[in-house]
């Protein structure tokens, strides 16, 4: 007889499941001789997921995702504008947001690999102390793809969302793609229509410094868009560099107008001034991407990435608001194991340029720098990840008067600790 030797593939199971779950609570403690209130924030996630596995690269998967989220005022004095007492509470704001997934991914031939699938979206605003109760809607999607391998060195991508929202009906986005690869070089250019649902129907904010509120309108549009990008990329065993540029032309984007002032809007609204929020007739978006990441050896690591962008409202010919023209990141890392002991030095920094308000005007460029540890323990039946680490480690604040445009809201300097858990199957 024969004798098979060799060694036993490990047996991949076809049918998987998975559960996942999240709570997070953040309240704020501020002073009750400057504020009225603390805020407090809660959010509950939960979902679970099931996949089967046709072969290595064809298979099924349905998932399910719940978020609730919850803002709340804990008051510290009395309140004549919401008419509570000490140690009352209010709910701000609920949002509910649900997610059902289907998709499948499946080998036709040698040649083509196709993506399809249907997903469901519900979204819940409650807001009772802006007169919003209970405002829904949903979106239902179906959506198709297929990866091409033309030749060794071309590959193609081609396909198309459709979706249908419940305020605003039908839409179609295409997207299309050509790759090539060859010897760690990749070029790739792109094409991708967008569709942005929104939550300003209904959403409306109070600005107390200067009597002002922003209100929702139920008549606006859809953002739509057009995204061009050629992108290349080289990837060394040391080293990598890519570089993108892009264009993104906007279509009905969101923007404010001011509908009355001064009497006639404190009588009508009860403030000074009211802002809506409409469509603007068109913006444009380009820019340059650029990154590079290097392995120098004896476990360092450089990185660093640089975006140019140039915005245009083409109703006024500013800046878009709220834009950047430069942002830059640098970051360097270290890592060294002993044994069943591993430790990760990361230091990262931030650094933007002005950024503009039609509002406020400019906001002056900044940078913060943060200082990061981790220390894995690796043993028997279980994995501990503590962390250390310092946050805006050069103390940066943006501490001018109240109502400009503000750099950045962090408070300065901050220190952390942190644990992870992790156990071995």
């Amino acid at each position: 007889g024969r004798v098979r030797s060799g060694v036993r593939r490990p047996r991949i199971p076809r049918l998987s499941f998975q559960l996942h779950g999240g709570y997070y609570r953040n309240i704020t403690r501020r002073p009750p001789a400057a504020y009225d209130y603390d805020l407090q924030h809660r959010t509950y996630s939960w979902g679970a997921g099931t996949k089967y596995l046709i072969s290595p690269d064809a298979y099924i998967t349905a998932d399910y995702r719940a978020d609730f989220f919850s803002s709340r005022y804990n008051f510290l004095k009395a309140s004549k504008t919401y008419k509570t007492q000490p140690g009352d509470e209010l709910v701000r704001k609920r949002t509910r947001n649900q997610q059902v997934n289907v998709k499948g991914i499946f080998k036709i031939g040698k040649r083509n690999k196709v993506s399809v699938g249907v997903e469901y979206l519900d979204d819940m605003l409650s807001s009772p102390t802006e007169n919003i109760s209970h405002k829904t809607a949903y979106t239902a999607a179906i959506f198709a793809q297929d990866e091409i391998m033309i030749s060794r060195r071309f590959r193609a991508l081609a396909g198309v969302r459709y979706l249908y929202h419940e305020n605003f009906k039908s839409y179609a986005t295409p997207n299309l793609a050509l790759m090539y690869g060859h010897d760690g070089l990749n070029i790739r250019a792109s094409y991708a229509a967008g569709f942005r649902a929104l939550s300003e129907l209904y959403a409306s904010e109070t600005t107390k410094s200067v009597d002002r509120i922003t209100i929702g309108n139920l008549n606006l549009k859809p953002e739509k868009s057009d995204y061009f990008a050629l992108n290349a990329e080289y990837a060394h065993s040391r080293f990598t560099v890519s570089g993108n540029v892009f264009y993104n032309s906007i279509r009905d984007m969101i923007d404010y107008r001011t509908i009355a002032k001064g009497e006639a809007a404190k009588q009508q609204y009860g403030h000074e001034e009211v802002r809506q929020r409409d469509n603007i007739h068109k913006a444009d978006v380009r820019g340059i991407n650029l990154a590079a990441q290097a392995y120098l050896g004896a476990g360092f690591r450089l990185g660093a990435g640089y975006t140019h962008l140039d915005t245009k409202d083409d109703e006024t010919g500013r800046p878009i608001d709220k834009s950047l023209r430069n942002a830059a990141n640098v970051n360097a890392q270290w890592s060294r194991t002993w044994g069943g002991y591993t430790m990760n030095v990361y230091l990262n920094g931030r650094i933007n340029s002005e950024r503009f308000s039609k509002t406020y005007g400019y906001a002056p460029a900044y940078q913060l720098w943060d200082l990061n540890t981790r220390h894995t323990f690796s043993l028997h039946s279980l994995i501990l990840e503590p962390g250390v680490g310092v946050e805006n480690l050069f103390d940066y604040t943006d501490d001018r008067p109240y109502n400009f445009n503000y750099a950045t809201l962090t408070p300065g300097r901050s220190f952390y600790v942190s644990l992870s858990v992790k156990f071995k199957g």
